[in-house]
């Protein structure tokens, strides 16, 4: 019986976007409440900002480790950009390491720099995995390839204003006269982060997992600019409740698209849950199906793998021919059922995993018994267990061959037969006749005598007694007997005796058989001897002839 361990059920394919999904809600969790200066104290914060760069580096690797494992491009392009994050991040803490130690010493303002470099850096890496998957559609839709990049620029450009500030300040001594690009890339984040609410609550990218995967990645780099953004604004005396309050505003949105983005995954997972039961009822189904059908089926089946010599499956009326249990089968080479036939075995095996199936050829297999019996095998080539195996269809002709032997003798003695024997259909046509028919008439051994009819085999006068009366009576009381003539090729005109025969077969073709034995010598034979004894009698004295002629005289 085949195992359902060999059947699997393979879940669909969505690409890391659920990998990305929840680490970056994670992600943007983490820096939320590390850069909200509001919701702890700096031990705390700076604990959030270790966490976040570890969840950053196994991010990352993991993400590493699933490209080793499955070739993903975008994978691996991703999963670099989190360990870079991760690294950047260690050096925040690093940088402002005295947090741990010092409460009251802020962080060094080139951190800021550094992480907000780290925005490009991931910005330019979307970028990268768009052109990367869509370069092959740049010829033909660049309206498209640039409707894809129109998120990614927006976050390079708000991200390049941080950076240059940053240098301004920290490595120039630069100090704009205003927080401006600070503010407009504030409501650069919180447009794009009302965007993404819209674009994801109204499922518009449902169905596309680049998207999914873009869409994510973006909201991660949004985070961190408008954190920066919200802290340079403040800067310039802007109220602290305004400030907290557009940092909270764009966090809203981001985390809110996220969560309305899980929600989607969790309705996602649930139709993948009963699409998985779905679909393992229906293997069950199809799986007890294959079984009967495997079991039941009127000839014998082996499966066998030629690399090994074994049989690796068989079904009850394999077992049943063979007379070997299934513990037998398996453990014994699978040579062992044809010991005189290796080397044919070998070569259908081969020519079979060449074509994929081989035509039906006859063996002889050997029972358990010891007992050969002749079989017709067919082959297939079917993958078990991700080995290539041969289906062997095998048949019993043991009762084939004796029906074949015993008509085979029936015939041989029919055609010895010194009798004119032949059968012909309902139409007349000859469908056989024995060599002895065929010597008669003068037709070659091999010669096809579907071309003729019955009429062509008499005279005319005998054609006409034959169709008119032996026909007719032999289909009504099944047999007709009587005497007639034939021509013959070296004899002429001969007389024969004619037993017509009404044959029914198992299909329900009917067909006529006639048999005619050449009597023609004996019909001569009979008269010679009519004619001598009126000779004899007439001579004979004291017969009433002789009477009659001596009183004449």
């Amino acid at each position: 019986m085949p195992s359902l361990k060999r059947y699997r059920v393979t879940r669909p394919n969505h690409g890391p976007k659920h990998l990305w999904i929840t680490a970056a809600a994670l992600w943007a969790l983490f820096i939320f409440v590390g850069d909200n200066s509001l919701l702890g104290t700096s031990q705390i914060l700076a604990l959030i900002d270790s966490t976040s760069a570890v969840l950053a580096f196994v991010i990352g690797f993991a993400a590493i480790a699933r490209y080793a494992c499955k070739g993903d491009s975008t994978t691996l392009l991703l999963g670099a950009g989190f360990v870079a994050a991760g690294l950047l991040e260690c050096a925040h803490v690093l940088d402002g390491g005295q947090w741990l130690f010092d409460p009251e010493q802020p962080a060094m303002a080139s951190n800021d720099a550094l992480w907000r470099s780290s925005q490009i850096f991931l910005a330019l890496l979307m970028l990268a995995i768009a052109f990367t998957e869509y370069r092959h559609k740049i010829a033909g839709s660049m309206v498209h390839l640039q409707a894809r990049f129109v998120v990614p620029v927006i976050i390079v450009a708000a991200s390049g204003v941080h950076f240059g500030t940053s240098l301004g300040i920290d490595w120039i001594g630069y100090q704009p006269a205003t927080g401006w690009p600070d503010v407009i890339t504030v409501f650069l984040g919180l447009g794009f982060g009302m965007a993404l609410l819209v674009m994801l609550s109204s499922g518009s990218w449902q169905h596309n997992s680049l998207a999914y995967e873009i869409t994510v990645a973006m909201m991660v780099l949004f985070v961190s600019p408008v954190f920066f953004a919200t802290s340079s604004i403040a800067m310039f005396d802007a109220p602290h409740i305004i400030t907290h309050a557009l940092s909270l505003a764009a966090h809203a949105c981001v985390l809110g698209g996220l969560l309305i983005e899980l929600i989607h995954m969790a309705h996602s997972y649930k139709d993948e849950i009963e699409l998985r039961r779905m679909a393992q009822q229906q293997l069950l189904r199809s799986t007890e199906r294959m079984t009967r059908i495997f079991n039941y089926s009127s000839d014998a089946i082996l499966i066998v793998n030629p690399n090994h010599d074994r049989i690796v499956d068989a079904n009850d009326t394999a077992m049943s021919l063979l007379g070997y249990s299934m513990r037998e089968l398996m453990e014994n080479p699978a040579s062992v059922i044809y010991p005189d036939a290796t080397d044919a075995l070998n070569k259908l095996y081969r020519d079979t995993e060449e074509s994929g199936s081989s035509n039906s050829r006859s063996l002889y297999c050997s029972k358990k018994d010891g007992a050969i019996t002749p079989i017709e095998i067919s082959t297939s080539v079917v993958d078990i267990d991700n080995e290539t195996c041969i289906l062997c269809m095998i048949r019993d002709i043991g009762a084939q061959k004796e029906t074949e032997a015993a008509q085979s003798r029936l015939i041989d003695l029919i055609d010895s037969n010194p009798d004119f024997i032949a059968t012909f259909d309902m139409e007349g046509e000859i469908l056989f006749m024995n060599r002895a028919g065929r010597i008669s008439l003068g037709f070659d051994a091999d010669e096809d005598l579907s071309i003729y009819t019955i009429k062509e085999l008499f005279p005319s006068e005998e054609t006409s007694r034959l169709l008119d009366e032996a026909i007719p009576m032999a289909f009504v009381q099944n047999s007709w007997e009587g005497e007639g003539i034939t021509a013959t090729m070296d004899k002429g005109i001969r007389t024969v005796t004619q037993q017509l025969v009404y044959h029914k077969s198992a299909d329900g073709r009917s067909y006529y058989s006639i048999t005619m034995r050449d009597i023609h010598e004996r019909k001569l034979g009979e008269a010679h001897l009519i004619s001598a004894k009126e000779a004899a009698a007439r001579h004979r004295p004291g017969s009433q002839a002789t009477r009659v002629r001596r009183h004449h005289q």
